[in-house]
């Protein structure tokens, strides 16, 4: 199996995908299931991901905290100037 697919492309407001999980030591690899949805709001978009819990408490904590970096390195990009 490759370490991820798509599982659904529903432009332009829902993507899922499953990727392995299969870094962690001691731990059978297995599917994790992601779901990104965005909506229209009066301010512009809302951006909701949403995962299955991974095989325990820390590790889906350090998953939670990976995607919000993501989210944080996207805000400040998009709030960057464009260059001209």
């Amino acid at each position: 199996m490759n370490a991820g697919s798509y599982t659904e492309v529903s432009p332009p407001s829902r993507l899922a995908y499953k990727t392995l999980a299969d870094f962690v030591p001691g731990v059978a690899p297995y599917e994790v299931a992601t779901v990104v949805e965005l909506k229209a709001t009066a301010d512009g978009a809302k951006l909701t991901i949403t995962f299955d819990a991974m095989h325990d408490e820390v590790w889906t904590e350090r998953a939670r905290a990976g995607h919000e970096s993501q989210m944080r390195k996207l805000d400040a990009l998009l709030a960057a100037p464009i260059a001209p």
